[in-house]
């Protein structure tokens, strides 16, 4: 047999069908040409009969070890995907992972079951798991990894930080005499110390201090690089490049005596040590998550400035709701390909729908970071929804002055806002104490990383009432 991979460039079938004698492993990722992976994964099946597929479970520079993790923790994901790759023909799964189990161990463990039998219940799987694994503690401990799995789409914050600390907490209490269960907790207490650390140097301000935190980490990496919680080879290299950054030559893995290479296993004392620092370090702050129906209605603040060509710019998918006050057609122009690097993936896709979900229309746009024109018949006023799919190449979006358009906010989309932001006006309930609008920038190791907005100009209108300036910390909208 010879063996290929469906990877980047070639990425698409050929209209001859390989040899015999050929084997083909489609890459679940970097495709590029006409096709996103949900079309050549139909379509290599038709030509080969000797089919693999190589997934992306754990990669550094996508999760960073950070919770929630990567695709081995979507559980959602691993179920539908494998026995998927099984349905299109596949004999081999090869999955790009790091050794990090203690952000992955579990969806590890279920992946390989799944791929020896892709029919496997997966419930009774975990549930064989949590009592196997941790015996009385396996209530707190099912509810720890619910609580981060991907396919729950979490908000990770210090508040759900806080809840995943007590559940350990929780966990350990109830298996006072069971050291092998102490063992395996102590394990998944290692990895909530890279937690900890990292997330107060990706929100430190002070060079001293985050250059403290910094050497905290890489120490900590080090000294438990056999249990294999955390991805260390990945986190040397990030050694290396903090060595450059903060010119500490001592810290770069290449040379010698470096003061993170401290070659002394944790004890146990150590680690229950850390793990309290890091539960008395995030504490519980409940929010109260308030659901909106998705039933919006155009809003006229006679208080806002006169209306301006509404002009936005992205990276990722980012729904739009439409609004047809007569039943006018749609108007609105898309630019695709606004990262000229990504322009040879596959065209955009777009579609129009009604406030009820049923599409109305679609099409695909060339990624030539040209403006396009879109004008779609609709069937009388109302909600409409827009959604864009920029295969990643980024694009921008351009509505006419006067034309109701609202972004559809939704906590578990990935969107990167790539430019200047025109001023937006999103809805708070009446009475409402206080806002922080979290936000990501585009670097995870950021310091402003899904840390509040407290320095952007703000301003709280109602149709009714007077514009309010810039309203105070914890003042109540009108």
């Amino acid at each position: 047999m010879v063996g290929l991979y469906a990877y980047n460039d070639h990425s698409e079938p050929r209209a001859a069908p390989p040899e015999p004698n050929v084997y083909v492993q489609l890459t679940a990722g970097f495709t590029r040409g006409r096709h996103t992976f949900d079309e050549p994964i139909e379509l290599w099946p038709q030509k080969c009969a000797n089919m693999g597929y190589y997934e992306y479970f754990s990669v550094w520079p996508w999760d960073f070890d950070k919770l929630p993790g990567g695709r081995a923790n979507d559980f959602d994901y691993l179920r539908k995907q494998i026995p998927l790759y099984v349905e299109r023909g596949a004999t081999s799964l090869d999955c790009e992972s790091s050794s990090n189990w203690g952000l992955h161990g579990r969806g590890y463990y279920v992946a390989h079951k799944l791929m020896w039998d892709p029919s496997v219940d997966v419930d009774s799987l975990l549930a064989d798991f949590y009592e196997k694994a941790f015996g009385p503690a396996a209530a707190p401990m099912r509810r720890y990894f619910e609580r981060f799995d991907g396919g729950n789409e979490p908000l990770v914050s210090a508040h759900s930080l806080a809840l995943g600390f007590r559940d350990l907490d929780e966990a350990a209490k109830l298996a006072p005499d069971r050291p092998d269960v102490q063992a395996r907790l102590d394990h998944v207490k290692s990895y909530l110390r890279y937690m900890h650390l990292r997330w107060q140097v990706e929100r430190a301000t002070d060079e001293a201090r985050k250059k403290e935190l910094l050497l905290a980490l890489f120490t900590h990496g080090y000294r438990s690089r056999y249990s294999y919680m955390n991805h260390w080879v990945a986190i040397r290299g990030w050694a290396g490049e903090a060595a450059r950054e903060f010119e500490e030559p001592s810290w770069d893995p290449g040379g010698t005596n470096q003061p993170w290479a401290i070659d002394r296993p944790y004890s146990r004392e150590e680690t229950e040590a850390e793990f309290r620092e890091g539960l008395a370090y995030f504490e519980l702050d409940p929010v109260e998550e308030k659901a909106f129906s998705e039933d919006l209605v155009p809003a006229d603040f006679a208080a806002a400035e006169p209306p301006a060509e509404s002009v936005q710019s992205y990276q990722w998918t980012l729904p739009y709701y439409l609004y047809r006050v007569s039943g006018e057609p749609l108007e609105l122009s898309v630019t695709a390909g606004t990262i000229p690097h990504y322009r040879d993936l596959a065209p955009a896709k777009w579609t129009v729908s009604d406030a009820a979900g049923s599409p109305l229309a679609s099409g695909r746009v060339p990624l030539d970071g040209q403006n396009h024109a879109l004008r779609v018949d609709v069937p009388g006023p109302g909600l409409y929804r827009f959604e864009f799919d920029d295969s990643s190449a980024g694009w921008q979006i351009r509505v006419a002055p006067g034309r109701h358009a609202a972004v559809a906010l939704d906590a578990t989309r990935r969107v990167e806002h790539a430019g200047w932001m025109q001023p937006m006006y999103f809805y708070v309930k009446a009475l409402t104490a206080s806002a922080d609008l979290p936000t990501r920038c585009g670097d995870a190791r950021c310091p402003r990383s899904t840390s509040p907005v407290r320095d952007a100009a703000s301003r709280c209108m109602s149709p009714d009432r007077p514009l309010v300036e810039s309203p105070p910390a914890n003042s109540r909208c009108p």
